[in-house]
């Protein structure tokens, strides 16, 4: 059924922009200042201890939700679980960005994602043009976008339904917090259990990727950098532009170089999304 709840999750998403209007982040920094006032009245609830009632007490809430919903209704709960899962979503807030990417390469100018930061921080290839450079950080942004706001939700819902997919957002949500001399080892744990979430998915959307794109040079990436712990950001980006052959192939291009990268990616992001969904339905009919 969780297979059948993501399908439909995806069709309203992509067909009307599913629950677009009402998802915002608002609700897991509440959560977490309001866990950072109890830390600071007791001095005990601090790192691991912290970390695990920020992540288990909205785990307990959800499940007692939907447990509740069940003893009504089993239509109910599965109503329940889609509008949860496209409160999660994010295709249409990455459909966003991407037309802002395009704005951006028509018009010369420079726009900031969330995903910056990260991106800065690898290395996308040596290049002295700057454009190019410009050009590859775009496409990583909408890779690591793609990941977070299609991947990881249909993978955790799947897995494990509407619990799994809260407590990812609520990771993912989080990411990027400011540090304090209070938040400091807090952030750094919720870091690491994201990290440990995101590992499997990731893994499997490298091999998405090549599977809508180029396998042979995501194969060569993922045996390049095997299955090393830790945060793998690095793993989707270098796989995304490795599925579409990014800098091996000299491709004759009119118009804008950029623009066309940019559809390039965006249209790879779609096809691996199909990839998922099949992978998800195969795995679907060997459980069932």
């Amino acid at each position: 059924m969780n297979f059948l709840i993501v399908l439909f999750a995806i069709a309203i998403e992509m067909g009307s922009g599913g629950l677009s209007a009402l998802r915002s982040a608002r609700w897991s920094h509440d959560w977490f200042e309001f866990s950072a006032r109890i830390r600071a009245r007791q001095s005990w609830m601090n790192g691991w201890i912290a970390v695990v009632f920020i992540l288990v007490l909205p785990a307990i809430g959800i499940a007692v939700i939907f447990l509740m919903l069940d003893s009504i209704s089993s239509l109910l709960m599965h109503f329940g679980g889609l509008a949860t899962l496209l409160l999660m979503l994010g295709p249409a807030d990455l459909a966003r960005d991407f037309e802002h990417s395009q704005r951006a390469r028509q018009t010369d100018d420079e726009i900031e994602s969330e995903f910056s930061s990260e991106v800065v921080s690898l290395d996308l290839g040596d290049s002295g043009d700057a454009d190019e450079i410009d050009d590859r950080r775009a496409l990583a942004e909408l890779a690591l976008h793609a990941d977070r706001a299609w991947y990881q939700p249909i993978f955790w819902y799947f897995v494990l339904g509407p619990v799994a997919v809260v407590l990812y957002r609520l990771l993912s949500n989080l990411r990027g917090l400011e540090t304090t001399d209070s938040n400091d080892e807090v952030i750094a744990n919720l870091n690491r259990v994201r990290g440990w979430v995101e590992y499997v998915p990731r893994h499997i959307g490298s091999f998405c990727f090549g599977l809508a794109g180029s396998l042979v040079p995501v194969i060569d990436e993922l045996g390049r950098r095997g299955l090393t712990p830790g945060d793998t950001h690095a793993l989707v980006v270098h796989s995304a532009l490795a599925a579409i052959d990014n800098a091996r192939i000299n491709e004759v291009i009119t118009g804008n170089p950029g623009l066309y990268r940019l559809n390039q990616m965006m249209s790879l992001l779609k096809r691996a999304l199909i990839a998922w969904l099949v992978l998800l339905a195969l795995l679907a009919l060997v459980i069932y």
